[in-house]
């Protein structure tokens, strides 16, 4: 959160200096104008600066690459986000969202080592929550597919994130896997008309599932895990 906070301020302080063409202070010492609209230094004491280009990508936004939460549909920004973060960073990265309500009516794809990270700072009773990402596609979307489908993905995460559908699904899921290991999904809520909340769907290798503190409301099914080679169909 105090990334996200810094971030934030970064961008601000940077519109504002191009736009007004001040100086700015830092520690008793006025800087000039090139040095203060291409640095950044954190508030903090032994804090360093660094170039406000290697600053701005520390985290990759799905806004970054179009999404809004006035579009109706953000499928495309996100996946081209993951696109971009997966032809660039080795190793895979993680996502990530301002507060608000983004769109999706397809289905958004995380191949082996990304994540979608939010920030579920507050939950109440009617689901108000920082980040919701909201399927409008037909019944039987699939709203997160981690991997494939034919592949075996592996240490993918979702966390800290809320999912709802705006109608009723009679098929379809809000986060789909299949032949998966080591993937984990923590502090996420799963609003009404999901069909099923979470489906881990078998294979020779599903293994290492780290579920926890997951909040899932009325829907035809919580969780269904495999049928695998080492287990049979589990529903909750």
């Amino acid at each position: 959160m105090i990334k996200q906070q810094k971030f934030g301020l970064a961008i601000a302080i940077v519109t504002i200096l191009l736009t007004l063409g001040v100086a700015s202070f830092v520690g008793g010492r006025q800087l000039g104008h090139s040095e203060a609209v291409s640095s950044f230094m954190a508030t903090f004491p032994n804090a360093v600066r660094r170039d406000i280009q290697a600053k701005l990508r520390d985290f990759v936004n799905a806004e970054d690459f179009g999404a809004s939460q006035t579009a109706n549909d953000n499928t495309a920004a996100i996946n081209n986000a993951v696109a971009a973060v997966s032809s660039n960073v080795a190793g895979g990265g993680c996502i990530r969202f301002n507060a608000g309500t983004y769109r999706i009516a397809g289905t958004i794809v995380l191949p082996s080592g990304f994540g979608l990270c939010g920030n579920l700072r507050s939950k109440t009773d009617n689901g108000a929550i920082d980040i919701l990402l909201l399927g409008t596609g037909s019944s039987g979307q699939i709203l997160i597919r981690i991997g494939t489908g034919s592949d075996n993905p592996n240490f993918n995460y979702v966390q800290d994130i809320a999912i709802g559908f705006a109608r009723p699904q009679s098929a379809g899921a809000s986060i789909v896997t299949r032949n998966g290991h080591t993937i984990s999904l923590q502090r996420i809520f799963i609003g009404i008309n999901s069909h099923i909340g979470i489906m881990l769907e078998g294979g020779s290798e599903q293994y290492n599932y780290q579920l926890e503190d997951i909040e899932i409301g009325a829907g035809w099914r919580g969780v269904w895990i495999g049928p695998s080679v080492l287990a049979k169909p589990l529903l909750v």
